[in-house]
């Protein structure tokens, strides 16, 4: 791999720890500003609406700089508001994670494409290993925080992350991306690869897909990337309270399954980037989600911590494929530079909806078992999802074959 794959993978772990930055941090801001539950919630509201409009604008804005620009313009965002986040007023605290919110807007999109189109023929394995790096972050970050936090001041930690990001940018630059994510990738620049064992995700000859199509194709990966995120945030997100409130578990039992549930989604996505025989994507989805909904089923019927956790090991697993293989999917499309970026934002108001109607749901029934409950049927929506997202694969592929019969 070379020093570009590098930095793109690194910056992308450190987008992990600035997705989940507000859970650890939030003790000690609450405590800075003496805000209540209510203003307190208003720092994620400003991270996810952010967020949103940043994917949203990101095929306006890849269009017209190069990826490593965006990339490096978004980690230096990044690093200002995270340099800045615990001084001044908690206003301005409040408009510093809307900044740091609408970069990952702006980065996640570009770096998932950059990473699938630098890999032809091995999108799946690009973007497995990409979004495992993410997870790492994610991961790290509150175990990470949490240390630092018990021995350094508060602006002294956040000084050490925006000198980590501002690093990211200046690497970015240093090491660009070569590939150029607003133009259509040629098919006859992917080749099958023999160690994936998958068929590759190609683009289409230009006028293949009408533009009607095009939309209606981003339209059924918004929907099935809606419904995936809000799985994944509804699944960790409830976990803790379920296994201390329904099960009567410790803190600790009850936050190792929430451990246990990232820890086996980031293998799942280790093994298909380093792994020699992998499924065909049709087949490796269908088994994902099967995983995923045996999973929620066993966390929704668990009465204990065997099943607890064994229930959170195969959900984690099942989930880790999904996200990457749709996404090499869509990027494989002649659209995807202009679509990427509000598809991710479809899969940003899944991962805010779900859990939210999670907790009504367990509030109308009187009953916690609800949350999970909410997981399992939203497994059987995406599973419903999924004919329509493995057409699009078959139909691309069908249309290479037909623009490239000598392949």
């Amino acid at each position: 791999m070379n020093a570009a794959g590098l930095t793109l993978q690194a910056g992308f772990a450190l987008t992990g720890v600035m997705t989940t930055l507000l859970g650890p941090l939030l003790p000690a801001l609450i405590a800075r500003w003496s805000l209540t539950d209510a203003q307190a919630g208003r720092l994620f509201a400003a991270q996810f609406f952010a967020s949103t409009l940043g994917a949203a604008s990101q095929g306006w804005i890849v269009s017209r700089l190069r990826p490593s620009w965006c990339l490096a313009l978004s980690y230096a965002a990044m690093a200002g508001a995270a340099a800045t986040l615990a001084s001044g007023s908690f206003a301005a605290a409040v408009a510093r994670v809307a900044l740091y919110g609408f970069a990952l807007g702006i980065s996640n999109p570009t770096a998932n494409l950059a990473a699938a189109r630098s890999a032809p023929g091995r999108e799946t394995a690009a973007l497995n290993l990409l979004n495992m790096c993410w997870c790492a972050g994610a991961v790290a970050a509150p175990v990470a925080l949490s240390v630092l936090l018990k021995s350094q001041p508060l602006p002294r930690v956040l000084a050490e992350l925006a000198g980590l990001l501002a690093a990211a940018a200046v690497l970015a630059l240093v090491f660009p991306i070569a590939v150029p994510l607003a133009r259509d990738t040629s098919p006859a620049s992917a080749t099958q690869s023999g160690a994936e064992g998958a068929a590759p995700f190609r683009a289409p000859q230009p006028g293949v897909a009408r533009a009607g199509d095009e939309a209606a194709a981003a339209l059924r990966v918004a929907a099935f990337l809606f419904v995936y995120v809000g799985i994944e945030n509804t699944v960790s997100g409830w976990i803790p309270a379920f296994g201390s409130r329904v099960l009567r578990l410790p803190v600790g039992a009850a936050t190792l399954a929430l451990a246990l549930f990232w820890t086996s989604l980031m293998a799942a996505r280790g093994y298909l980037a380093f792994g020699r025989r992998i499924p065909r994507a049709p087949v490796l989805l269908r088994a994902s989600i099967g995983s995923a909904l045996a999973g929620t089923a066993a966390l929704s019927f668990s009465g204990g911590p065997v099943l607890l956790a064994g229930g959170a090991i195969l959900a984690g697993a099942g989930l880790g494929p999904v996200f990457p293989g749709v996404v090499a999917i869509h990027t494989g499309r002649r659209s995807a530079a202009r679509t990427l970026g509000l598809v991710m934002a479809c899969a940003g108001l899944g991962g805010a909806a779900l859990p939210w109607l999670a907790g009504v749901l367990s509030s109308l029934a009187a009953d916690q078992r609800a949350t999970m409950w909410t997981g399992v049927a939203a497994t059987l929506v995406l599973a419903a999802l999924l004919r329509a997202v493995v057409t699009l694969s078959a139909s691309r592929d069908s249309a290479h074959r037909a623009a490239s019969p000598g392949l």
